[in-house]
């Protein structure tokens, strides 16, 4: 039903976000877009996946979002995502 199809996806964004607090809890003081790329990516790709870029979450606490960018810009998921998403979660990150 529709009613379970929200509660499952409002539990995975919840998941995602919990995700993110674990990483690095300053993600909550960023812009609303980056928040929500954050959250966008930490959705499809997990916690596992996003530990193992270091030196994005190293540029985003030192608030170098534009290399924070670069970095995913680099990464196997830009290759493997579908462009408008990756191009919107990338600008998002760099431009806030």
């Amino acid at each position: 039903s529709d009613t379970l199809v929200d509660r499952i996806f409002r539990e995975d964004v919840d998941d995602a976000i919990n995700d993110l607090d674990a990483i690095w809890i300053g993600w909550r003081d960023l812009s609303e877009n980056r928040k929500r790329a954050l959250i966008n990516w930490s959705f499809q790709c997990g916690m596992h996946v996003m530990l193992q870029f270091k030196r994005f979450w190293n540029a985003m606490k030192a608030h170098n979002f534009a290399a924070a960018a670069d970095c995913m810009e680099e990464s196997l998921w830009f290759k493997q995502t579908q462009p408008s998403r990756r191009s919107r979660v990338v600008r998002q990150v760099r431009e806030g």
